[in-house]
């Protein structure tokens, strides 16, 4: 299906965006900015196709990873995975090269969440007493308190407004983590970070990789016919590839997730962000890059404001008059509260009913919170707050900046190793940080 998949769809660069952005995949059409009413019009289109969902119950039919039923902590490692997440890292290079070209930018951005809404040092206290004695592993193996960098961005790999239909991301990397760790790029060793990347989305609207990397194609790439699809309204009109029976879930995630999200969420503070992707919690024994996982889980992250002992949503709507609300909204509560976010675990306790290989299909177990992070007060837009903001925006986050007993598992997460790195190597990302930075 794979070679079809690829046949049918051009692989111009900048579809790798809508794959790889943290599972950003919603390119919006380019009208001129106004009150907002040509991005419902979009909005709109898309609950029109999309007239019912889908049973995510189950893996993808369609899905090659999902085959086989999996144990608890087990993954499926096909022949040719190695060969085809390299190609993908190729791609990523490919688009990121072609977006600096049409922007004629000075230099190199991040292939995916390229437009970062607000970035900030804060603290993550951590308390794992609810977890099972067997899954307080790794960072979660005792309570302590960590210096932690925190992103948050739009989902696709290029500039646009916020009223735009696209996914919002968050991701945070806690520093003077210790222990074993994976090695993806010299430096990996030495480092003590630990990375977390979400996005607003319990699951993901594709099932796996090769979905994602067919649907990026889609987007912005040749339909059949040699339209061009560079726009959400092109491709719902010409409908070839949302329509097509494999595609079902990303048609139907569009519609009744992302697109609704987006017309009614002007806060990121009011959202809530998923790994999507599972890691370990411990691993058996062997060699870290292939045994397999004791336990595995994925983390949800629940930002707000603080209000006495309690991390309380944002519920605003979007402000259409301003292009980047997101960020207005977060640089005036960042100055002047002390924003905050609650993180949580759940873990995989049945290889059916949480697949590792499908993240399509939302677990249900429960959420058990093991801790919050909190933010100074900080502006963001000027003094040692904006200095601090630009460090933190030439830095990389990947979930391969890790520790071993927390390994990235699933096909998602393992392309993501080559796919991140490719990308964070061609804009010259900085190293790790080491928490001893000064503003």
């Amino acid at each position: 299906m794979y070679a079809s998949l690829r046949r049918r769809f051009s692989r111009r660069s900048l579809a790798v965006t809508t794959c790889f952005g943290l599972l950003a995949f919603a390119c919006a059409a380019e009208e001129a900015e106004g009150d907002g009413s040509s991005d419902d019009i979009e909005i709109d289109k898309l609950l029109e196709v999309a007239k019912n969902q889908v049973d995510r119950s189950k893996p993808d039919p369609t899905n090659v990873w999902a085959k086989r039923r999996l144990e608890v902590g087990e993954e499926e490692i096909l022949p040719g995975d190695d060969a085809e997440f390299a190609d993908m890292a190729k791609r990523i290079q490919k688009m990121q090269r072609t977006v600096q070209a049409q922007q004629g930018a000075s230099k190199v951005v991040r292939g995916f969440h390229a437009k970062g809404n607000a970035c900030a040092q804060g603290r993550l206290d951590l308390d794992p007493s609810g977890l099972e004695a067997s899954t307080r592993v790794g960072l979660f193996a005792k309570a302590g308190a960590y210096p932690v960098w925190a992103r948050f961005s739009n989902g696709v790999g290029f500039r646009q407004s916020d009223k735009k239909v696209d996914v919002r991301g968050l991701a945070f990397k806690v520093l003077n983590v210790d222990g074993a760790r994976m090695r993806t790029v010299a430096g990996d060793d030495a480092a003590r970070t630990q990375d977390f990347l979400m996005t607003n989305g319990a699951i993901t609207p594709a099932p796996d990789a090769r979905h994602f990397m067919a649907f990026g194609e889609a987007m912005t790439g040749e339909d059949d016919s040699g339209t061009v699809l560079g726009r959400l309204n092109n491709l719902i009109g010409a409908g070839k590839f949302l329509l097509q029976p494999e595609n079902q879930r990303i048609l139907d995630f569009l519609a009744h997730r992302t697109a609704p999200n987006t017309k009614k969420v002007g806060s990121m503070l009011g959202d809530r962000f998923f790994t999507g992707g599972a890691f370990a919690m411990g691993l058996g024994a062997g060699d870290a890059e292939k045994s397999r996982a004791k336990a595995a889980a994925k983390l949800q992250a629940v930002p707000g404001i603080l209000q006495g002992n309690a991390c309380t949503p944002v519920e605003q709507l979007p402000n259409k008059a301003d292009p980047d609300y997101l960020r207005t909204d977060l640089a005036k509560r960042l100055a002047t509260g002390t924003v905050c976010i609650d993180v949580y675990l759940q873990f995989q306790k049945n290889g059916d009913s949480e697949p590792m290989e499908d993240t399509s299909v939302e677990w249900k177990t429960p959420f058990v919170k093991v801790g919050r992070i909190t933010f100074p007060k900080v502006d963001i837009n000027a003094g040692s707050g904006a200095k601090a903001e630009a460090f933190c925006t030439d830095i990389s986050f990947t979930p391969w900046h890790t520790l071993a007993d927390h390994r990235p598992l699933g096909n998602i997460m393992r392309a993501r190793r080559p796919v991140y790195r490719a990308s964070a190597e061609l804009r010259g990302a900085k190293p790790e940080p080491t928490g001893s930075e000064t503003f």
